[in-house]
């Protein structure tokens, strides 16, 4: 991907993805159940992200690329699908 690229990594952990990225130009968001460090932003990621998205048409997503690195390990990771489609642009 270039640099621009939205990414938003969901479950994750201490942002070691964030930390590599934004250096290089790309933004990127980071979400875990617990922030560690000021790039982590504490939110359950199987519920709604603060961030827009649509429900059933294809407008207002924002993200180009969502990662989920080993954060889809739990009972309800049909949700965090559901939501990373949401927030995600189309194509």
């Amino acid at each position: 991907y270039s640099p621009g690229t939205f990414v938003v990594d969901l479950g994750c952990g201490d942002a070691a993805l964030a930390r590599s990225l934004i250096p290089k130009g790309f933004p990127v968001l980071s979400y875990d159940l617990v922030s560690v460090n000021p790039y982590v932003i504490a939110s359950d990621i199987c519920a709604k992200l603060p961030l827009p998205g649509a429900e059933s048409d294809n407008e207002g997503q924002i993200v180009d690329v969502v990662v989920c690195s080993l954060s889809l390990m739990n009972t309800n990771w049909p949700n965090c699908i559901r939501e990373a489609r949401r927030i995600m642009k189309v194509g």
